[in-house]
């Protein structure tokens, strides 16, 4: 069961925000100081906020003080490069670490380093604004990076070592005349005389536009000995974007073993996990497996990443293996090094849990995601508050825990009027569907289903309810309260199909019939749930009216309109009508059941129709026939159908006369063993019975049906179902025909007196 409230409620430091951005600096530093000491995620944020106080003030050595204390974020990266130039007028040429790839950091990094190399003016640079939302921040910190890029292209810098201008200015005059085939022997002629990240920059702006192997320049250069590669290099993003998935495996791979050979272990395996990601990404998921298989005691700063790639190969296997999957992201994520990371798993797991049908673990990671979202106030969107509610109903979520839980959405105005009546909805029509009608019962007492907006589904869940528990008068007294020429279409219809059900439990045929009439006159599109509902019904209604020849017409007439989740149920019940009709017609009955059984060779009822088609076969005195359709089926079931098409193949030759009887005893013995409903058992010791009266052992069948009986006429408070207690009967009326001793004789035929069986003869 899973319950539990999930809204919490943060501490907002909004006032603050809007003095910082209305210049009111000391009001805000006098606001945050007391704060910031607090426990995360406030003590972050507040932080956060005063470093950007204290940087608007000129007090960088303050302000790096505060960044120290905090996570980094995209502020922490943009604040720290504002505290290097201003204080040292040195430039933070930003590190592509690969540990935050997919954080926010990250992504700003990698698209920092990226268009780092472009003229100012260009659409990259707009969209680099536009992505991380410059326009939000101050025109400080744009110039900022304006000066960075210059103070690079110019090879400046603390951790540039100061190339030639000229050779600086030759590079991009070369580059800017179009000339790339001659930059490209510049560049390979003065390797050791610019910053390696320029040096590749350069290179990787040329690629696309030469023939020269400019990868293999790369990795030569790499591989020197005066690059020791102490972290992955920040171009390492860039250069995959521009490498085509089909030939990103082959780079990374040698990009492995230059890592390798320089013996930067951590390195190497974050490169080769990003090996086998891209294999993944190329549907070459056994190479993928391969190489992961491969992989050995990975550094634990790279686990979480181990096991998400190991998820992702799980989701690739056919069909996807979606439990394996859940359990790697959820591991993933409690050892994902950033909180983006640990979001970002939490939620794949989650899905992956829902899509396995674990959604009682799915539904509490759910709970987790949201109650880390709802500390900073960022709330996920309505469609995923909306599908881990579906969640929790699916893993028997109780109406109270639910309840508050929407109610805490409809505080926070989380969810529109329309999504909440669709969650409550949704939760009564499963455990509707579950047979829960008390606990449905219970919730629509709730004050919020008396509104209008939701009063009419109210009352027909209501009624159905009611008739579902046997209670026919109270559902049509419920139901009566709704005015149909007042309903909308869709609710109409199910109003008059509840009356027609009504109307069956209470054996008013001729009503029912009225009440579909009402139906099938509304005018207009009807979902077609209502609608084969309904079809089935009035068939049922006139097979009660010992008409099955219409019934069946009726079902037939509707197959076309049907879709693939009713077909089966309009065409198995077709079947069944057909062979009612007297004289049967055998080879309409057969090929209604064969066209399901082509249609939707797996599902249970088309499996069910191939039995009654052999059924209907041995009828005929046609065993052959029915044998080569009941062989053909047993491979594909399982069970106790497979143990009913087993003892069905058995009776085809015994009737057929296909296999001695002693072969046929011990086959019919040997399914005995197995558990099964008492009705099938019933039926195999009758029949067990009759292969030992054909061999002339009476004594064995004698014994046969005493032991299949005795317990059951000595077991007094035993209920017999409708087909149990026709097997039984059989049993008994055989037994007290053959039995050779009086006193049994005489204790079956009162036992036969108790059951209403009257008319056997003494």
């Amino acid at each position: 069961m899973v319950s539990g409230s999930l809204i919490a409620t943060p501490i907002d430091f909004s006032a603050e925000q809007v003095a910082i951005k209305l210049g009111l600096l000391a009001l805000a530093e006098t606001n945050l100081t007391p704060h910031v000491l607090d426990v995360p995620p406030a003590g972050f944020t507040c932080r956060r906020l005063l470093a950007q106080v204290l940087c608007y003030k000129g007090d960088f050595l303050s302000m790096h003080h505060q960044l120290r204390l905090t996570p980094p974020d995209a502020s922490h990266a943009f604040l720290t490069s504002w505290y290097e130039w201003n204080t040292h007028k040195r430039v933070y040429l930003l590190p592509l670490l690969f540990a935050p790839q997919s954080s926010l950091l990250g992504q700003f990094l990698s698209d920092y380093n990226v268009v780092v190399l472009e003229p100012v003016g260009s659409p990259k640079w707009a969209q680099f604004w536009t992505r991380h939302q410059w326009q939000h921040l101050p025109s400080s910190w744009k110039r900022l990076a304006l000066q960075i890029k210059e103070t690079i292209m110019q090879g400046k810098g603390n951790n540039l070592s100061v190339a030639s201008s000229n050779l600086n200015q030759t590079i991009r005059d070369l580059f800017r005349s179009g000339r790339y085939e001659d930059l490209y022997q510049v560049l390979i002629q003065n390797y050791a005389k610019l910053e390696e990240t320029q040096w590749i920059y350069w290179m990787l702006q040329i690629k696309q536009a030469i023939q020269a192997p400019v990868d293999d320049a790369i990795l030569t250069y790499l591989n020197r000995a005066s690059v020791t590669q102490q972290s992955i290099h920040p171009v390492l993003k860039y250069w995959l974007k521009q490498t085509p998935n089909n030939q990103r495996s082959q780079l990374l791979y040698q990009l492995y073993w230059v890592y390798k050979n320089k013996n930067a272990a951590i390195h190497a395996q974050y490169l080769k996990l990003l090996q086998v990601q891209s294999l993944i990404q190329i549907k070459s998921v056994t190479l993928a497996q391969q190489a992961m298989d491969k992989l050995k005691n990975v550094d634990p700063s790279l686990q979480w990443m181990a096991d998400s790639i190991a998820a992702q190969i799980a989701l690739s296997e056919t069909p996807p293996n979606y439990s394996t999957a859940a359990y790697l992201f959820e591991q993933a994520s409690q050892k994902a090094p950033d909180k983006h990371q640990r979001y970002e798993c939490e939620l794949l797991a989650f899905r992956c849990y829902n899509l396995a049908g674990n959604y009682e673990r799915g539904y509490a990671l759910y709970q987790n995601y949201f109650w880390h979202a709802a500390q900073f106030n960022n709330f996920p969107p309505e469609s995923f508050i909306k599908e881990g509610c579906f969640c929790g109903i699916l893993g028997h979520q109780s109406a109270a825990s639910l309840e508050k839980d929407l109610q805490g959405y409809e505080a926070k105005l989380l969810l529109s009027s329309a999504t909440l009546r669709s969650i409550r909805f949704a939760w009564i029509r499963h455990n509707f569907e579950a047979g829960n009608t008390t606990e449905v019962l219970e919730y629509l007492q709730q004050p919020v289903f008396h509104m209008p907006f939701y009063r009419t589904d109210a009352t027909l869940y209501c009624s159905k309810c009611l008739l579902k528990a046997g209670l026919v008068q109270q559902a049509d007294t419920v139901l009566n309260a709704l005015k149909p020429n007042e309903l909308a279409p869709i609710h109409q219809a199910d109003y008059y199909l509840l009356k027609g059900y009504i109307a069956q439990a209470a054996n008013h045929n001729a009503a029912a019939h009225q009440a579909l009439q009402s139906f099938f006159n509304i005018t207009g599109a009807l979902p077609i749930d209502l609608r084969a509902q309904a079809t089935l019904l009035q068939a049922q209604l006139y097979a009660n009216d010992h008409n099955p020849l219409k019934a069946k017409q009726i079902l037939l007439d509707f197959l076309p309109q049907t879709n693939l989740e009713w077909y089966p149920f309009i065409a198995f019940q077709a079947g069944c009508y057909s062979e009612r009709i007297k004289p049967i017609n055998c080879d309409e009955v057969l090929g209604i059941f064969k066209e399901l059984y082509l249609r939707q060779p797996n599902h249970p009822l088309a499996k069910d129709g191939q039995i009654k088609s052999g059924l209907v076969l041995l009828q005929q005195n046609r065993p052959q026939i029915a044998q080569i359709i009941l062989e053909d089926l047993l491979p594909h079931v399982n069970g106790e159908q497979a143990l009913w098409v087993r003892y069905l193949i058995q009776k085809c030759k015994i009737i057929g006369n296909n296999q001695p009887l002693d072969l046929s005893q011990a086959k019919l013995e040997a399914l005995l063993d197995n558990p099964m409903s008492l009705a099938l058992q019933l039926e195999i010791e009758l029949q067990l019975a009759f292969v030992q009266q054909a061999m002339g052992d009476l004594p064995a069948m004698q014994s046969t049906l005493l032991q299949a009986c005795r317990p059951l006429f000595e077991d007094n408070a035993r209920e017999f179902t409708s087909v149990e207690l026709y097997w039984f009967k059989r049993c008994l009326f055989t037994l007290y025909r053959y039995t050779t001793d009086p006193q049994m004789a005489q204790q079956i035929y009162g036992f036969l007196q108790e059951l209403g069986f009257v008319e056997v003869p003494q």
